[in-house]
């Protein structure tokens, strides 16, 4: 019996090989996509974070103003207690009479020129 060579099916040795050269490209291009995926997820936890603690901070102030009203500037930076330690924050008024306007910026240490700064108004009644 003579055996045809050119009827069995199967895969030649550069059809693989092609295979496997671009399924490797492909893992390259995912894996440098990996660092910069996990630094967006980190930054946006971290702005989260302190939209929650900016808007934490604001009600905390203008309970403070509801019950005397003064004037309110936190010009050096201070932090939160765990697990918020690694956050800080400083909080200021426009020293007006009737309508104040509070800012208060918060920031992660190791982002300090990303802050998130949230304003609000409260009026004397």
């Amino acid at each position: 019996m003579e055996r045809n060579l050119l009827a069995e099916s199967g895969f030649t040795f550069l059809e693989v090989l092609f295979t496997v050269v671009i399924i490797a490209l492909g893992l390259v291009a995912i894996i440098n996509w990996v660092p910069l995926a996990v630094s967006a997820k980190i930054k946006a936890e971290q702005k989260s974070t302190a939209i929650f603690l900016a808007q934490g901070k604001i009600e905390d102030i203008k309970r403070e103003a509801a019950a005397n009203w003064t004037n309110f500037n936190e010009v050096n930076p201070q932090s939160w207690s765990a697990p918020y330690d690694s956050y800080r924050w400083t909080a200021s008024d426009d020293l007006a009479s009737n309508l104040k306007t509070i800012s208060v910026s918060v920031w992660h240490i190791e982002d300090a020129d990303n802050k998130v700064k949230l304003d609000t108004k409260i009026a004397l009644r």
